[in-house]
């Protein structure tokens, strides 16, 4: 190993991360461009270069001992924390074995659910969570270049609420929403068995890469969706997305993680009016054609049909269609339930005195209501009337309250956060994305300025992503 003087301290504080994070982000929207286009030889050699960048393992090293809640918990060796020279010293190994990586064994660890539940987490060391890193950075934009825009899970820019927004698009009365069903299917029981095989076999990465990941499968490696687990943009959640990767375009259907949702024409009493390819034998065994080919079986136990016009739940909320057809979704009963309870156990906690209370409610509160901010809370069941009742009798029993002081204890704890239900969220894309547009008659042209005063008036450039003219997509910014 190297041995570094006393002076590591200072070279890792004025190292500029502004820089590094620029270099690596140049690197990433130019591998996004070359699988975009179909370009596979030159997009295995930018994934090359990030892989020897230095900026890249930098970054690795600081995600995984300083940025990441996971920092703490550790391996089989028994490390916590990195010291000043043993970042170093780790930046050296990765650099002459990135393509040659002995992962070691993982060690189990156990978290409990806020319902109550023990899940169970297998935990690498720090060293294998920094290689598993810098392997992330290099496949993350080539397959946020190809993945389905209804996969909605475990993805930068790809927010849980545009998913509702495009269910409930999906159930207007625009779309027809009112002549459909609904299939619900769940496959966190079909990830636990997998053909790595074929992972390794179609995946998008160096041969050295594949040496890694073989033997990181070998020791037991699993990728799983869990929200549970602090680190939710591991490689873990991408490894899963690749695998099921496609699933959602055999049907118009919805994807967060491992639970989808698919949307058939025809309603549960007229099925004999369903088109014949929404038919749900049809659809199910193209869905178990599609797992069966990746080693997996469908749980059938797994599998729940309903009515649009009944209601469904999926993902703590209930959609549902009015009685004059329209979309709506409000917060799921249980999801409801669980939220009544924990602010129940507060308020009536005797420990505590008002302004301590408050300050545990008020995450709570805002939490729940950031959750379902599009959602229609007013209504009489979800609009905390009763609860704000209850808890304005327990403030004011207090000898240091009055009528007033616990009006403001209140204003703050349950009016902190108001929501919006008119507005529609604001749709941002993946950080590799953007408007990227390429002369049509040369194929890798790039130019990444769309502002350019020469460039206005030529049609013939197109964005690679929406298909949109240079002109028409200048007078959208120019707006």
């Amino acid at each position: 190993m190297i041995n570094y003087n006393k002076e590591s301290y200072f070279q890792w504080k004025l190292l500029s991360w502004e820089n590094s994070y620029l270099n690596l982000f140049r690197l990433q929207r130019r591998l996004l461009k070359s699988v975009f286009v179909s370009d596979n030889i030159k997009a295995l050699l930018f994934q090359k270069l990030i892989l020897n960048s230095n900026s890249a393992r930098l970054l690795s090293i600081r995600e995984v001992t300083q940025i990441s809640l996971t920092k703490n918990i550790a391996g089989v060796d028994g490390k916590t924390s990195l010291t000043f020279t043993e970042r170093f010293e780790l930046n050296e190994n990765l650099k002459l074995n990135i393509h040659n990586w002995l992962p070691h064994a993982f060690r189990r660890i156990s978290l409990i659910r806020k319902n109550g539940s023990i899940a169970y987490f297998d935990v690498s060391t720090i060293s294998d969570r920094v290689w598993q890193m810098l392997i992330k950075y290099s496949m993350d934009p080539s397959y946020e270049a190809i993945f389905s825009f209804r996969n909605y899970g475990f993805r930068f820019g790809r927010s849980i609420h545009d998913l509702q927004q495009d269910v409930l698009l999906s159930l207007s009365q625009e779309a027809y929403g009112y002549q459909k069903r609904v299939i619900k299917l769940t496959l966190i029981n079909s990830l636990s068995f997998f053909d790595f095989d074929f992972i390794l076999r179609n995946i998008l990465v160096p041969r050295g890469v594949k040496l890694g990941l073989f033997r990181l499968f070998k020791l037991g490696f699993k990728p799983f969706f869990s929200i549970d687990f602090v680190h939710i943009f591991g490689l873990n959640a991408l490894i899963a997305n690749i695998i099921l990767h496609g699933i959602e375009d055999l049907f118009p259907s919805f994807r967060f993680g491992h639970d989808i949702v698919l949307l058939l024409y025809g309603t549960l009493k007229a099925t004999m009016l369903a088109k014949p390819l929404d038919k749900e034998d049809l659809v199910l065994n193209r869905i178990n054609t599609f797992l069966f080919m990746r080693g997996m079986e469908l749980d059938m136990s797994c599998i729940s049909f309903s009515s649009v016009h009944a209601g469904f739940d999926f993902l703590d909320w209930t959609f549902k269609l009015d009685k004059s057809f329209c979309s709506i979704s409000y917060p799921a009963y249980d999801n409801y339930q669980v939220f009544l309870k924990r602010v129940k156990l507060i308020v009536n906690n005797s420990n505590y005195g008002a302004n301590i209370k408050v300050a545990k409610l008020l995450p709570i509160v805002k939490d729940w209501k950031e959750y379902h901010k599009y959602c229609d809370i007013k209504n009489a069941p979800f609009s905390l009337f009763f609860m704000k009742k209850r808890a304005f009798k327990v403030f004011s029993n207090e000898a240091k309250q009055d009528a007033y002081s616990t009006k403001r204890l209140l204003d703050k704890c349950f009016n902190a956060y108001s929501s919006d239900l008119v507005n529609s969220p604001f749709i941002k894309a993946s950080p590799y994305y953007g408007h990227n547009v390429f002369w049509i008659n040369y194929k890798y042209n790039f130019i990444n300025k769309i502002d350019c005063a020469y460039l206005f008036h030529k049609k013939d450039y197109l964005c690679i992503h929406c298909g949109v003219s240079l002109v028409e997509l200048t007078n959208f910014f120019l707006q």
